[in-house]
């Protein structure tokens, strides 16, 4: 797997292998095999975002409430290139077109602290496809930590 990581969080170890089961044995799982109710273990922290081709745009179509507290409203149904901050669109994009141009699991741990904070995650993205050749929808995880910066 390309960019992985130790996945340090049991529900990310859970979530991997449960992409694992639904994947038999081909490059990944079809859409029609992953069922949300499965995954009520990590829901959440759930994303569930459809790609769109020609142009190449990423959508939300599922987002965990836990998530929707961190980005402080609902952003099911937005795009990305819709939602506030270069910054969170531009690593978001990034992120997602590694996923769907290597079609395979992708973990990474990112780090942000400011003068008396920090947050930091750790991300697990999965490829997934409607048709078995391509990668139309990403489905991941993002488990968050939150503090203050100690002195």
């Amino acid at each position: 797997m390309s960019g992985l990581v130790v996945i340090r969080d049991t529900r990310l170890k859970d979530l991997l292998v449960y992409w694992e089961t639904k994947r038999q044995g081909r490059p990944m799982p079809l859409a029609g095999d992953v069922a949300i109710l499965d995954l009520a273990f990590i829901l959440p922290n759930l994303l569930w975002v459809e790609i769109e081709h020609d142009p190449r745009r990423y959508r939300y179509r599922r987002v965990g409430n836990e998530l929707e507290r961190i980005y402080g409203s609902s952003i099911e149904g937005l795009y990305i290139d819709q939602m506030p901050g270069f910054l969170y669109r531009r690593i978001a994009s990034r992120a997602y077109a590694e996923v769907v141009e290597g079609r395979e699991p992708v973990c990474r741990i990112l780090s942000f602290s400011m003068v008396s904070w920090f947050a930091k995650y750790e991300r697990l993205l999965l490829p997934v496809s409607s048709t078995g050749d391509k990668v139309d929808v990403v489905l991941g995880a993002i488990v968050p930590e939150f503090g203050p910066v100690k002195s």
